[in-house]
């Protein structure tokens, strides 16, 4: 599969990086570009890549982070992937691999640096692009587009400078461990359950540790920024929250004062997490084009081992479900087709919903091919590489 290098500079990686080898029960073969972007031209689709060095010394990123962007570290492609005779919890494991860690990008306004901030342990490590911890790694830059929900461009860069002011919040946490942390459940599905969650961070003392549940990174990535969007830190949000008298005292002039008044939050989530069967169905679309989950669910073998396989990453995040409540689970979407249907699990507040790093490329690939009307967008922006890894055009 060739790659459109766009932009002024192209990677010198191996064609290999950017495609995962697939080999399906039949025994047949299939590359697979589970890392690039895609547009439609009069040729069909085309992978494309707008590839960015950086490095100490190296000012080129700084010229395109921009507040609230969403990072996705790439990892290396296995070999050659055998899906065997189990292709959901196969692609699942794959998913994983491919896009393995999410932070939050910024433009500090003192230096006009570029930064990013995420989970590396106990508190989120914000520090320069440019710094030894982001060593080799490729990362691919997402962007919120929140114009298609009627915001201006100047009201969008408003309330995304406020991930500036939530993440200084938002600066403990419990991490979960363990290599399913990608199934931990994420703690809110509607405007108003991510309302309590600020509640609770704002109503603790600052540098404590707040009083919810442990997030991964991407979790940690997507509740900043979400709470950056949707509740800017005006004094009738805050009023609305019922917190005005926490924030004067504990976070008013840490946080140097309140937003500006006139900004409004979108009244919306931003970013879609996924019930088990929408994240299985956006695998199969991009490694199995054209199979349904209902198709391979169908099949009771195969329904009763993903059930089996995913209760085990339940089980390690200390989440109890029973094996009927999941496979009753997934009966109903191969009944209904509908991959929305929610999946209560006894010990959870909200119903059970993931997201992964590998959300960004999901989304953006659906939403340049059907962008949704009335939901903020995905955009790819660029891949960032290390400096040797480039060379300009």
């Amino acid at each position: 599969m060739k790659i459109k290098q766009i932009g002024q500079y192209c990677s010198i990686l191996p064609p290999e990086f950017w495609h995962t080898e697939i080999r399906f029960p039949d025994g047949t073969c299939k590359k697979v570009n589970d890392t690039c972007p895609v547009r439609q031209c009069d040729q069909g689709a085309e992978y494309y890549l707008n590839a960015v060095p950086y490095g100490p010394g190296n000012s080129e990123v700084d010229k395109v982070v921009q507040n609230g962007d969403l990072l996705t570290y790439l990892g290396q492609p296995p070999a050659s992937f055998d899906l065997n005779n189990n292709p959901a919890s196969a692609i699942l494991s794959l998913l994983k691999q491919r896009g393995y860690h999410s932070e939050a990008a910024y433009i500090a306004p003192s230096s006009g640096k570029a930064h990013q901030v995420a989970l590396w342990g106990d508190s989120p490590s914000d520090r320069l692009f440019h710094a030894g911890k982001t060593g080799t790694n490729k990362i691919n830059i997402y962007r919120l587009d929140l114009t298609s929900i009627g915001v201006t461009h100047e009201r969008e860069a408003r309330l995304k400078r406020e991930l500036l002011r939530w993440k200084e919040v938002f600066n403990r946490h419990t991490f979960p461990h363990g290599a399913s942390m990608n199934y931990d459940p994420v703690d809110f599905t509607t405007v108003g359950e991510l309302a309590d969650i600020a509640r609770v961070l704002l109503r603790r003392q600052p540098g404590t540790l707040p009083p919810i549940p442990h997030v991964n990174c991407v979790q940690w990535t997507c509740q900043t920024v979400s709470l950056s969007l949707v509740f800017p830190l005006t004094r009738a949000v805050v009023k609305d929250l019922g917190v005005t008298e926490d924030f004067e005292r504990d976070w008013l002039e840490l946080l140097g004062g309140y937003a500006d008044d006139s900004l409004e939050g979108i009244g919306c989530l931003p970013i879609q997490f996924y019930t088990p069967a929408r994240l299985l169905q956006k695998a199969f679309d991009m490694y199995m084009p054209g199979v349904t989950l209902s198709a391979v669910l169908g099949k009771h073998q195969e329904g009763q081992r993903f059930a089996g396989t995913l209760n085990q990453y339940l089980r390690a995040q200390g989440i109890s479900l029973d094996p009927a409540i999941l496979e009753a689970y997934l009966k109903q979407v191969v009944y209904t087709g509908d991959l929305d249907v929610p999946l209560n699990v006894p010990g959870l507040k909200v119903p059970y919903q993931v997201v992964m790093p590998s959300t960004f490329i999901l989304e953006e690939r659906e939403y340049s091919s059907k962008p949704p009307s009335n939901h903020p967008l995905i955009r790819y922006v660029a891949t960032v590489l290390p400096v040797g890894e480039t060379r300009r055009i």
